[in-house]
């Protein structure tokens, strides 16, 4: 470097001056070790605006860091509040599932016991049909062909009955499916 001085004072190094290129005499003040090169530069315009362009844009880092930190905040907010929702929504479908099983099967069962007791009915009334005829049979009458045509055709009733009653059952049930209750 060129210009530089050194004050020696009693065999010490003390803190040496550098004179710049542009006149300037710069003290270093901290001591350096023989042979070693101290490179500093007076503080100029230039610097300072550097320095106020290096704070600025730290700043702005800054606020936006915090910005996106907020943003993020809400957006975790948000996304609780949708999950939450979501949960309702499914433990509320999931309720209806079992409501509208569970009404099914009991109108199912409702149809069921229906029909059963309308087979039961047909199958009585074939029944009590056939005694009347035994026992009129076993009174020394014989069945002629009048007779068997007579039970011929309560039997037929007795399967419209029952097919009679079978639908209802089914109007029930499908009266039941579409109101619900």
């Amino acid at each position: 470097m060129r210009g530089m001085e050194w004050n020696v004072l009693n065999g010490q190094l003390k803190a040496p001056k550098i004179r710049s290129q542009t006149g300037r005499t710069i003290t270093i003040l901290k001591a350096m070790a023989p042979g070693s090169v101290a490179l500093l530069h007076p503080p100029t315009s230039e610097g300072k605006a550097k320095d106020n362009t290096c704070f600025v844009l730290i700043l702005f880092a800054g606020w936006l860091w915090l910005r996106l930190d907020f943003m993020n905040q809400l957006e975790l907010i948000a996304s609780e509040y949708i999950n939450d929702g979501v949960k309702q929504a499914r433990a509320e479908a999931r309720r209806r599932l079992e409501d509208d099983a569970k009404f099914k099967q009991l109108i199912l069962g409702n149809l069921s016991h229906c029909q059963e007791a309308a087979e039961k009915n047909k199958e009585s009334y074939v029944k009590l049909m056939q005694d009347a005829v035994r026992s009129k049979n076993a009174n020394g009458a014989h069945g002629n062909s009048e007779e068997i045509r007579h039970i011929q055709v309560r039997n037929g009733q007795g399967c419209k009955m029952l097919e009679t009653a079978k639908a209802e059952c089914q109007q029930i049930y499908d009266t039941h499916l579409l109101t619900g209750k």
